[in-house]
């Protein structure tokens, strides 16, 4: 019902964002330049729905915007335009999505110029460098304070905003945002307890180096930064996150 609905319509191209379905050739067909979509990453690399959060979580330096011309596999189709994108120094997932989407309206435009003045040359995906970036469950989300540093801080990164990662504080979950490295190497600290507060941050050792933390959220309360979450919830130097 719905294709024929489309094929009334005879569209000469369809564009779809963030629609998270594969759709079938019936559909693909009906366009005669076809059903674009647009990718935030450099495809083949991060096929899938969180693209944004797994670059932060494999501590990316770089990511981009990628529109495809779609077929019946997962953002497996030829690629018509594609622009780089660096990822910024402690930036999240949230606002790292934000500025690809103000990027990506300009990209769709040129690619869609380029098509119309037939310079457009597609490009197969090798699927032999395809990485696929799945659903990030809850379980993902429980920080690891043996972790380095490092790997920490890119899981709180990439799960800010949604879903949060998390730890526990005297057996209740509390969510961390906004975090940064403050030193990749040292191993003598007690993963997991806290060092200091310089205000801004509660400075906090892991597995391998220390990380600075900048806002968190209890049970049933907003998300604070550190110096209003201390008001009220005060975390002494030699507090344990984890238990």
């Amino acid at each position: 019902h719905f294709c024929k609905q489309v094929r009334k319509m005879k569209p000469d191209l369809i564009i779809v964002v963030a629609f998270g379905q594969i759709l079938k050739r019936d559909l693909l067909i009906i366009p005669e330049w076809g059903i674009l979509n647009i990718q935030a990453s450099r495809l083949p690399k991060y096929r899938g729905a969180a693209p944004i959060q797994w670059a932060i979580l494999n501590n990316e330096s770089k990511t981009g915007l990628t529109v495809m011309r779609m077929d019946e596999g997962l953002d497996t189709g030829p690629i018509l335009f594609q622009r780089e994108v660096p990822i910024l120094q402690d930036e999240t997932a949230g606002q790292l999505h934000d500025r690809l989407s103000q990027l990506a309206g300009d990209v769709m435009v040129k690619a869609i110029s380029h098509m119309a003045k037939s310079q457009v040359k597609e490009i197969q995906q090798d699927d032999s460098s395809a990485t696929y970036a799945s659903k990030i469950e809850r379980s993902d989300s429980l920080v690891d304070w043996k972790q380095p540093a490092i790997k920490i801080s890119c899981l709180i990164r990439a799960l800010d905003p949604k879903p949060g990662a998390y730890t526990l504080l005297e057996g209740k979950q509390v969510k961390l945002f906004s975090s940064t490295v403050v030193d990749k190497g040292g191993l003598d600290g007690v993963p997991g307890r806290v060092v200091r507060h310089t205000g801004e941050a509660i400075h906090v050792d892991t597995g391998q180096g220390m990380i600075g933390i900048r806002e968190i959220q209890y049970p049933g309360k907003k998300r604070l930064s550190i110096s209003d979450f201390l008001r009220g919830f005060p975390l002494p130097e030699g507090t344990m996150f984890g238990k």
